[in-house]
């Protein structure tokens, strides 16, 4: 009798032992999750704190998390020591390497990279291109805001047509050969889409006519019949542009803290118009209850809905853009 309540009361032991184990295993891995978030969460904030900065023309700042740390303990159930909450150890990234990287032209390979892991093609070219074969794309908005307004209204729509044969699956991007600089990048057009309507009106307004494939080419000195010329922004004229996505308070319009671009002769230019597809920030004086990254900046709330599943896609492709180029 004694030995099989001896053997139930073993059992039961080493059933809590089980369970305590288990339970200290999912505590250290909620903390491990509860990390993850809070870098996570630090990064999106800090990217859309320079966006708004750079709208009210302010020097952006960013850094870079080195370790994470346990700030406190408290004892588990099995009497091990588990972590309380994270401490965080900042280095501001800064340094001639890190400037040159931000403000070097993005790379045809990394919009290729980008493109073939599922990113939208119109999405890369709003945020990416200069201009495409001569056609600007907001050219001015790479540096301090533009006085007069920009040309975007024929790039925008070679984005979009280049977003309606990507969505068909009739274009691609292909690594040809390695050079001596990199892979020689071209776009490939499916044989039936060189009879479409979109792809005659697409190469149209880039002065090209319908063929199997292109070379991209950076360097528009090439001059070469059978390439499309891409020249691209630094990842800080992608901050640039985007910063104008950013809607700032009317009363810090009217006291002059943003700069204004005009219209000719002396209207005032919307810049919702030329970014509202690409990517929206609002702003708000009370926190936000539905957004996907916030921050407070001059005694406002500037954030990205949650719903908006367009910003929110942008927003993600700046953050890999910022991850691959510098």
């Amino acid at each position: 009798m004694n030995y099989f309540k001896n053997k139930i009361l073993c059992g039961l032991a080493f059933g809590a032992l089980l369970l305590c184990i288990a339970n200290c295993a999912a505590m250290a891995e909620e903390g491990h999750v509860d990390y993850n978030s809070a870098v996570q969460r630090f990064n999106g904030e800090q990217l859309l704190l320079n966006l708004v900065r750079l709208r009210y023309n302010e020097t952006p700042l960013f850094l870079r998390v080195d370790s994470v740390e346990s700030q406190g303990e408290f004892i588990g159930p099995t009497g091990q020591n588990a972590p309380k909450s994270p401490l965080f150890t900042y280095t501001p990234v800064q340094g001639q390497k890190f400037a040159r990287k931000v403000l070097a032209p993005i790379s045809i390979n990394n919009i290729a990279l980008l493109f073939q892991s599922g990113c939208s093609f119109k999405r890369l070219l709003h945020l990416c291109a200069r201009q495409i074969n001569g056609v600007k794309n907001s050219l001015g908005v790479s540096g301090p805001t533009p006085e007069y307004a920009p040309g975007y209204k024929h790039f925008t729509r070679i984005a979009e047509l280049f977003q309606i044969l990507q969505k068909r699956g009739l274009i691609d991007m292909v690594s040809e050969k390695k050079k001596a600089d990199g892979a020689q990048i071209s776009l490939h057009l499916q044989k039936q889409a060189l009879t479409m309507e979109k792809t005659i009106e697409l190469t149209g307004l880039m002065d090209l006519t319908p063929k199997p494939y292109y070379k991209l080419s950076a360097n528009p000195a090439a001059k070469d019949p059978g390439a499309i010329t891409l020249q691209t922004r630094s990842i800080f004229g992608v901050l640039r542009y985007l910063s104008h996505c950013v809607k700032v308070p009317a009363e810090d319009e009217k006291q002059g803290k943003v700069a204004q671009t005009r219209t000719y002769p002396d209207g005032s230019f919307d810049w919702s118009k030329a970014v509202n597809e690409i990517m929206q920030i609002h702003t708000s004086t009370a926190p936000p209850e539905n957004s996907s990254v916030a921050v407070k900046h001059r005694g406002n709330w500037f954030f990205i809905n949650d719903t908006d599943m367009d910003s929110k896609s942008t927003f993600t492709l700046l953050a890999q853009l910022f991850a691959l180029q510098s």
